[in-house]
């Protein structure tokens, strides 16, 4: 079989070192999804009253025991009292919590819709931040596709640092049939390799999978070819790039 040298990667392969994914020639348009100039708008201090740190306290426990039905009624009650947003925010989404502790998944979401509209401006950045990817990923989790890629964009929207497991969330989104927006999918899944410690397999199979849903077999093959370098032990990879040399060799 005639080997087919992609853009060079083949020839220099054997002298790449790094981890660093290389930006292939289906990638040079990516450019940057978030504003790392971005500047945040950081909420006063807040702190709970006494009363309401004694009561999350006891809130917590009944969560350690699984005494959801308790923690729940606590919560809500607690909610209701309430007349500021931050306790609010933090309240709605302990509520959140504790209804996927308690396996009520629909419940779960409505609180936590209202814990990132009260965190708006009341939570600390990265809290609120990292409960949109949370909740995001709830949403995408029970077929609420739609919702889960407005709270993502709201994410990238409000982002100055990068986070692998964001780019990997929004690019898993984009790509779901559902969605229909692959072509958007390319950069977010490149971002998410780029933004790891450690390579992760299942990121570089997105990519390259949105590379073959694409049908683009040559960028399918580079892909590749970086992931047999990267993940040597993983044979499953020599043999798809062994496939598609064959379906694209003229």
């Amino acid at each position: 079989m005639k080997i087919i040298v992609f853009f060079g990667l083949m020839s220099v392969s054997l002298f790449l070192k790094a981890v660093e994914f290389p930006q292939l020639p289906s990638l040079r348009e990516c450019k940057p999804l978030i504003d790392k100039n971005l500047k945040i708008n950081v909420p006063p201090i807040r702190n709970f009253s006494s009363k309401v740190s004694k009561k999350l306290i006891v809130e917590r426990e009944f969560m350690t025991i699984e005494e959801f039905e308790e923690t729940i009624s606590m919560l809500i009650a607690m909610e209701e009292k309430s007349n500021n947003n931050y306790d609010k925010a933090v309240i709605n989404r302990n509520l959140g919590y504790a209804y996927v502790q308690a396996g009520q998944m629909n419940e779960a979401l409505g609180y936590f819709d209202k814990a990132l509209a009260y965190g708006h401006n009341n939570l600390p950045h990265e809290v609120l931040q990292n409960l949109r990817t949370n909740v995001a990923a709830l949403f995408y989790s029970n077929d609420n596709k739609n919702k889960a890629l407005f709270i993502m964009e709201e994410w990238m929207k409000n982002s100055n640092k990068d986070d692998a497991n964001a780019y990997y969330l929004l690019a898993a989104i984009y790509a779901d049939s559902e969605i229909d927006r692959i072509k958007d999918a390319l950069c977010p899944a490149y971002f998410a390799i780029k933004s790891l410690e450690k390579p992760k397999e299942s990121y570089y199979e997105l990519l390259l999978s949105i590379h073959y849903e694409l049908e683009d077999y040559v960028g399918s093959a580079n892909v590749l070819e970086v992931m047999v370098q990267t993940f040597p032990q993983n044979i499953k990879f020599k043999k798809q790039l062994a496939t598609i040399y064959e379906k694209i060799e003229p």
